[in-house]
């Protein structure tokens, strides 16, 4: 690259900047990426040093044209590349990207060195994504179709499956399921029941959203099934060792599938322990494509060939997949997990990492800060947004406390997916950080008409689900919607308020109140608003005769309609009695009412419509909308004119306000009531107030006129919890009516809607220890604020106040952490605050004090003192031995306990984990005893005289002190310190010594007794051998030393007897070896002189003789020889003896 060319270019472009006006964006100046990752402004490139020119010029090399960035102080660029190639002017055109920068850049200064970065990307306007649009729709086989967008959708709106039309129907839950594909892009829609060969349909995609919220314009696509592919075995793979993963390249129908379609090693599966197969996605519509074979037993590490047997499962289309063998391997795994770290997400949530995937191991095995997780709402789950299952996430309200947190997980409770159990107890801890910030709404969007999407920046706890927590409003500031649930979505921190009927098209307003994050930090109450486009059609109308006598007609709709629409007479022909469809009169009156979602027709007084009586007439209606401008979807809906008396008063709802109140409301105005026509768990009402009074209608999206009925029940009658059913059940009739006598319906089983707040007794509240109290209420409370419900009681011991530290709910019970220990001497007293509390029901009533418990509980601390010594002792095991020691002693009576200070070392290692009296008690008196049997040992052994004052006559007390320390167990024996054992093992080994010398001197007296004992050499016989043997024996027992100190005359004697007792032992045999030839000689010489040869039975061949008489004169020779050996004797006679026999078997035998 030529230098100057550069630095023309770079810093023509860079005068040219200066004279642009200032303009926000990235910051005018040289960008240089690649390996260099620097910025030059404006200024330093005008004004740098010599040097730092040609660090930039070398730069610039480094980095390539490719790599470098110029932009001026309009915000205008290019990369030096471009600029050279086609000129500033014309590289200016396109504009910057996000993409033509790097993360960070450092800054360079005026003498070339660096100082601070510089972050360009964030400061480009993101490039316009243009509006979403469906690109394709296509059947991948007859039971899948793939929707694919210009770009990535939102999850909740691009997952409904209501979202999909089929031929303009839309697609029902469980008849078909939409799944977001990995790429963002892609929804992959599976039917319950497979499509047909040829099949063909409309299939209409409409208000998908992409993730800035813009719809997608309602668009249709012609979609043809048709599969001709073969299904294929897409992977198998092993999960564990008792698992076989088997996945298809497309949904096979399960029919055909059965472990007679596998074979593992040319085996049935059977022959493995197999125990059952099970598709991967079981909720349905279910996709059919992973099956997992299980096996009861594990499967030997090695490798293994899974075979898919030919013909046998079928896709969908009826195509078979080929017979295919694949390897899959088990490892040989027989280690147990092995822990990894920890991490507190917050005081509420921990996670704990492993090598290896494991399973999730049970709340019981698990101790925070000494306390066993098993009675505590504990959750264990796998971290969400992993499928390695290496980390698992342990949560509860308050798990952890601020600073450092003891975890223990028990030894052998964590398994991996081997059945390897952990080898050690994991003991860690982890820093809890306490989260003091409130979390915030990021947005608000309405996915459809019946779901809206909230949005918070970070984790949040269990209050984000309660749907008393959201609000919403119309235009008007009217309460509108019934929330059915508030659910989870995939994207983070999302959630969906899911509404049980539409809403109308408009604008609204949600208000988030009371949800709390992840760490319990309350949000601050925020309204924001949102659009609904009304797409729903309005559902054909209803018709009643209202007024018989004045022939008023009233035509109902399920929405607001528009006003002019449902108003215009020509929208409307009368049938009477069965007769022929008619317009209206000019003279009729139409009347918009309840809101728009009524029209009343008034008809003349016209003899035509004497008849008219609502039993055989009709209205037909066309088309009219709402407004929102959707038409109903009948081109003409006829609609059966009824009677007054279908304007029955229809039950909307009954609310429990305390134990005696109930209000029950109407959707009409009521004339009269009697307060037996109700009854609640066995109870009538015995009063009834009537209000005709605005109430909401069924969905809770529009007020109406209406009747309240407030019943006043007997005191106790309604259950806190309001678990029973309010019954009209009238005892000789109905009598509660409307105006036109229609009367309210009968014998019906209604559920209440709970607003009957919890309440508590002051005999509910206890102590559980001295720094624990519990509130038990009359029902179950909402957990999801249970960190709030320490702000709403105050509590006095001795008349001082007490801090709470910390509240958590379970159940009916609160559980009050406080600051410090009661003073179990002094009355304590809870008192509940008198407004703005927190503590409320499930259902979202908050808790209301009576008198009694304003006028404060007074607790009994019965046990407490005994607990609150547990307590301090429990803290104090923490610290150091001085503090243990302190509180053991301080709580020794309390406790019962007999404290040994020099123990003091052996109670703070026995004391781990122990958390009540009884276990604190054995402990301390195990290690007294342990101690005491100890100082026994000791005792003997510091008796003992000095080692070299010990004599044989000390050897009882050393073998009994040796024996009484053996006895201990290691933990015993480590305990005595180290002097005091080496002189216990110096005794021993002198007593020993000192057995040795004393036996010395009688081993060789012994031997030398034995050797004089012996005759001479020349008098030796073979029966002194054994007494030659045992001197023998006795002087090799010696030990060097003692052999030299033997005199030289008596080990020369010793060693010439038992050379001659050998000599003696040689000749002996010699003598017999002969003796025994001679016999055999003797033997067969008989033999010879006997023998006669011939023919004749009896006889021997001729010159058989000769042959045995040479063997017998080999024989003699080797007798007479005079050196003859023990073995030539020996082999001689072995030789003669063969010779003799051969002889006698050559005997002539008798034909």
């Amino acid at each position: 690259m030529n230098k100057k060319v550069v630095l023309s270019v770079l810093s023509t472009a860079v005068v040219a900047s200066m004279a642009a006006s200032a303009f926000a964006a990235p910051k005018a100046g040289v960008y240089m990426g690649g390996n260099v990752k620097k910025f030059y402004s404006t200024d330093v490139v005008l004004n740098m040093t010599k040097e730092a020119r040609k660090s930039f010029l070398a730069n610039v090399r480094l980095a390539g044209p490719k790599a470098v960035v110029q932009v001026d102080n309009q915000g205008r660029g290019a990369f030096l590349q471009e600029i050279l190639d086609l000129g500033r002017k014309k590289a200016y055109e396109d504009k910057l990207l996000k993409e033509d920068f790097i993360d960070l850049y450092d800054v360079v200064t005026l003498d070339g060195t660096t100082s601070g970065t510089e972050d360009a990307k964030s400061k480009v306007d993101p490039a316009p994504t243009g509006d979403l649009k469906v690109e394709s729709v296509s059947a991948i086989n007859l039971k899948q179709v793939d929707v694919v967008f210009n770009k990535e959708v939102e999850t909740a709106s691009a997952t409904n499956i209501a979202n999909y039309l089929e031929n303009l129907v839309p697609i029902s839950q469980g008849v078909a399921k939409a799944e977001l594909q990995a790429d963002g892009k892609t929804v992959r829609i599976t039917y319950s029941v497979a499509k047909k060969q040829q099949e063909k349909l409309t299939l209409t995609v409409k208000n998908v959203l992409d993730k800035n919220g813009n719809k997608v314009a309602d668009t249709a696509k012609e979609l043809f099934f048709t599969d001709i592919a073969f299904p294929t075995i897409k992977n198998v793979t092993i999960f564990g060792n008792k698992k076989i993963v088997v996945e298809f390249s497309e949904p096979v129908d399960p029919k055909t599938v059965s472990p007679a379609a596998f074979k593992l090693n040319n085996l049935d599966l059977s022959a493995f322990g197999f125990t059952g197969q099970n598709w991967d996605d079981q909720e349905p519509p279910a996709k059919d494509t992973v099956l997992e074979l299980n096996f009861g037993v594990a499967l030997p590490a090695g490798s293994h060939n899974l075979t898919i047997k030919g013909a046998t499962i079928k896709d969908h289309a009826g195509f078979f997949v080929d017979e295919v063998t694949k390897p899959v391997s088990v490892v040989n795994d027989t280690t147990g997990p092995v822990f990894v770290n920890a991490t507190a997400v917050n005081l509420n949530t921990l996670d704990v990492t492993f090598d290896e995937a494991v399973n999730r191991p049970g709340k019981e095995h698990i101790s925070i800060n000494g306390t066993n997780q098993r009675d505590f709402p504990t959750k264990i789950d796998y971290k969400p947004g992993t499928n390695d299952r290496k980390t698992i996430r342990i949560s509860r309200d308050n798990l952890l406390s601020k600073g450092a947190n003891l975890i223990t997980i028990a030894k052998e409770q964590v398994t991996d997916l081997y059945g390897n159990k952990s080898a050690t107890e994991f003991r860690f801890t982890v820093d809890g950080a306490i989260d003091l910030v409130k979390p915030e709404v990021k947005a608000i969007t309405a996915s459809n008409d019946k779901t809206i999407k909230v949005v918070f920046n970070e984790a949040m706890g269990q209050s984000v689900t309660n749907t008393a927590n959201y609000t919403i409003r119309d235009a008007a500031g009217n309460k509108v919607g019934t929330i059915y649930n508030v659910t989870a979505q995939g994207e983070a921190y999302t959630y969906n308020i899911n509404l049980s009927t539409a809403l109308p098209g408009g604008t609204y307003v949600v208000e988030v109140a009371n949800v709390m994050d992840a760490s319990g930090n309350v949000i601050n109450t925020v309204s924001k608003s949102f659009n609904v486009v009304d797409t729903t059609a309005p559902e054909k109308p209803t018709a009643v005769l209202y007024d018989y006598a004045q022939k008023i007609i009233k035509v109902s709709f399920n929405e607001p309609m528009d006003r002019a629409s449902i108003s215009n007479k020509a929208n409307y022909q009368l049938k009477v009695d069965g007769g022929s469809y008619e317009a209206l009169p000019p003279e009729a009156t139409l009347v918009a009412a309840d809101d728009n979602k009524s029209v009343t027709i008034d008809l003349p007084n016209l003899s035509k419509y004497d008849a008219l009586d609502g039993a055989n007439d009709e209205i037909r209606v066309a088309q009219v909308k709402d407004v929102a401008g959707n038409f109903t979807t009948g081109i003409v809906d006829y609609v059966q004119i009824g009677a007054s008396n279908t304007l029955t008063p229809k039950y909307l709802r009954a609310t429990a306000t305390n134990d005696t109140t109930i209000t029950v409301e109407y959707d009409k105005p009521l004339s009269f009531i009697e307060a037996n026509d109700f009854m609640y768990n066995g109870t009538n009402a015995t009063t009834g107030i009537l209000q005709n009074v605005k109430v909401w209608n069924k969905d809770k999206n529009a007020e109406i006129d209406g009747a309240k009925v407030i019943l006043t029940f007997p005191t106790g009658t309604v259950d806190s919890a309001v678990a029973n059913n309010l019954i009209t059940e009238a005892q000789g009739g109905i009598g509660t009516k409307d105006p036109l006598g229609n009367k309210i319906p009968s014998d019906t089983y209604k559920s209440l809607e709970d607003k009957f707040a919890p309440t508590f007794t002051n005999d509910k509240v206890v102590a559980v220890n001295a720094t624990t109290i519990e509130i038990t209420f009359s029902e179950n409370l909402a957990t999801g604020y249970s960190a709030l419900y320490k702000n709403d009681f105050v509590i006095t011991n001795g008349g001082s106040n007490v801090g709470i530290k910390s509240s958590t709910a379970t159940e009916k019970v609160i559980r009050l952490t406080l600051d410090r220990a009661l003073d179990t001497a002094q009355e304590t007293v809870l008192t509940p605050k008198s407004s703005n509390l927190n503590v409320q029901d499930i259902p979202g009533n908050t808790f209301v004090p009576n008198a009694a418990n304003l006028g404060g509980a007074v607790i009994k601390l019965t046990g407490v003192a005994e607990q609150a010594a547990v307590d301090a002792v429990v803290a104090a095991m923490s610290g150091s031995k001085d503090a243990l020691l302190s509180a053991l002693k301080a709580n020794a009576n309390t406790l019962k306990l007999t404290i040994v200070e020099t123990n003091i070392d052996a109670y703070k290692e026995a004391l781990v984990g122990k958390t009540n009296a009884t276990d604190i008690q054995n402990a301390i008196k195990e290690v007294n005893e342990s101690a005491a049997v100890v100082a026994k040992v000791v005792e003997k052994i510091n008796a003992l005289p000095a080692v070299d004052k010990l004599t044989l006559d000390n050897k009882v007390e050393v073998n009994e002190a040796k024996a009484a320390y053996d006895k201990l167990d290691a933990k015993q024996q480590g305990s005595i310190t180290k002097a005091i054992v080496d002189k216990l093992d110096a005794a021993v080994a002198q007593i020993k010594k000192l057995e040795g010398d004393a036996g010395s001197a009688d081993a060789i007296k012994k031997v030398v007794d034995a050797v004089n004992a012996l005759p001479a050499k020349a008098d030796l016989t073979l029966d002194h051998k054994q007494a030659v043997a045992n001197a023998e024996a006795d002087y090799k027992a010696l030990k060097p030393a003692q052999q030299d100190s033997i005199p030289a005359g008596v080990v020369r004697k010793l060693d010439e007897s038992v050379k001659q007792i050998k000599a003696l032992e040689l000749e002996a045999e010699l003598a017999a070896s002969k003796n025994a030839l001679n016999e055999e000689i003797t033997a067969a010489n008989e033999l010879h002189t006997n023998a006669v040869e011939g023919t004749d039975p009896g006889n021997y061949p001729v010159g058989s003789k000769d042959t045995l008489k040479a063997a017998i004169d080999t024989a003699k020779s080797v007798h007479d020889k005079a050196t003859a050996t023990k073995l030539e004797l020996d082999d001689a006679k072995t030789s003669l003896t063969e010779a003799v026999a051969a002889f006698k078997a050559a005997v002539v035998k008798a034909p």
